[in-house]
């Protein structure tokens, strides 16, 4: 096991120069054991900084000194010296060897592997950039003063993207209804963000997620209005046939308080599956024809884990550029189904279902989806009345 003596004599002498600086140098200075007599240090300067070090203080004096004893000590001559104060973060950049790039690559996780196996010394510089584990619990490197193969793997995951240092601008929960959605499945979420200033995705976004708790964090976004979409993949061909969780919202990070980002849940729905009219497991046409029903029309659907009500709309648009022109039934129900009398809808019109599922805090726990045929995805059913 590598000793850390070096790294705790080092931090024991920057203390005692630390301690020996903050004293009031311009008096006499005595207690049982010694005393000063007057000021050792004369235009000793006060403090100053660049970008890689801060001077917090000097022992110094304007020229050497020459030696002076009593019986209790010797005081050989000496010159000028300054507490250097390494300000560097601990963000895995160490390589090229002695020359840092400001870039994490795999090349410094090689530099910190020899570091661990004791193939290369590290200046004290290199230790405050290169100890990196362990983690804490919001993914933030947690130094324990000495470069190991876990500080290696942990810059070697961050090369390849796996892990960042950013604190996270949204952190919080992920629930189904009030409840953790781990409560109902430990698969991953895909997480989809967009900058709706620009009207772009957002490629460059960092999350997290903990399958086992529900909670997770994302870095990396606009400080703007963003719009945020979940999906988890259960069952089926694809994430959008019903039996699978999804979401959408929208968040201004400019508004948002630190406490409320680091508290920012974020709820996910089910996909309902109906079974009657239509087969929403299937795949469904874009473009008309749509299918034809005759009238009473009766819909029906599985019940959503939780849901206290449905919420039924049917609307009345025309099919040449999908223009909604009514609803002619809004209504919410306890059951799973309902039986809707309709007038024909004409040779250029079509009507469109759709149902959303609510539990007894009013939190969306379900709603329907149509998958297209070729790609896409609806929010309704669409079909005609002969």
């Amino acid at each position: 096991m590598k000793s850390r003596k070096p790294y705790m004599l080092s931090a024991i002498t920057m203390l005692l120069i630390s301690l020996i600086c903050s004293m009031a140098y311009g008096e006499v200075q005595s207690s049982a054991n010694y005393s000063i007599r007057q000021c050792i240090l004369t235009n000793a300067g006060g403090q100053s900084s660049s970008d890689n070090y801060t001077l917090s203080h000097i022992l110094a004096q304007p020229s050497p000194i020459t030696s002076s004893s009593s019986s209790g000590y010797r005081l050989y001559g000496g010159f000028r010296h300054a507490s250097k104060v390494v300000t560097s973060e601990p963000d895995g950049d160490v390589a090229p060897l002695g020359n840092r790039d400001g870039i994490v690559n795999v090349g410094d996780a090689l530099v910190a592997l020899r570091f661990a196996l004791l193939l290369e010394t590290p200046t004290q510089e290199d230790v405050q950039h290169g100890d990196v584990a362990p983690l804490d619990a919001g993914g933030q490197p947690n130094p324990d003063g000495v470069i190991t193969v876990g500080d290696a793997l942990v810059i070697l995951r961050k090369a390849l993207g796996l892990i960042t240092f950013e604190e996270f601008q949204l952190e919080g929960r992920i629930l189904f209804g009030n409840k953790a959605i781990t409560e109902y499945t430990s698969n991953n979420v895909n997480f989809w963000f967009t900058d709706e200033t620009a009207g772009t995705s957002i490629d460059n976004a960092f999350t997290t997620y903990d399958n086992q708790t529900g909670t997770y964090g994302v870095s990396g976004l606009p400080n703007g209005p963003v719009s945020i979409s979940l999906t988890i993949h259960e069952t089926g061909e694809v994430a959008t046939f019903p039996g699978n969780f999804r979401s959408w919202s929208t968040v201004d990070l400019s508004t948002l308080s630190e406490n409320e980002a680091s508290n920012y849940d974020l709820k996910m729905s089910k996909i309902i599956h109906l079974t009657k009219p239509f087969d929403n497991s299937g795949y469904a046409s874009w473009t008309p024809p749509y299918p034809q029903h005759d009238s009473p029309l009766l819909f029906q659907w599985d019940p959503i884990t939780g849901a206290t009500r449905y919420d039924i709309s049917i609307a009345k648009y025309g099919d040449s550029l999908n223009s909604f022109m009514e609803y002619v039934i809004q209504q919410s129900t306890t059951s799973t189904s309902i039986e809707c009398t309709l007038t024909s809808s004409g040779d250029q019109n079509d009507y469109q279902f759709s149902v959303h599922a609510y539990n007894a805090g009013n939190d969306m726990v379900g709603y329907y989806m149509t998958t297209y045929n070729g790609g896409g995805y609806g929010a309704n059913y669409k079909f005609k009345i002969k």
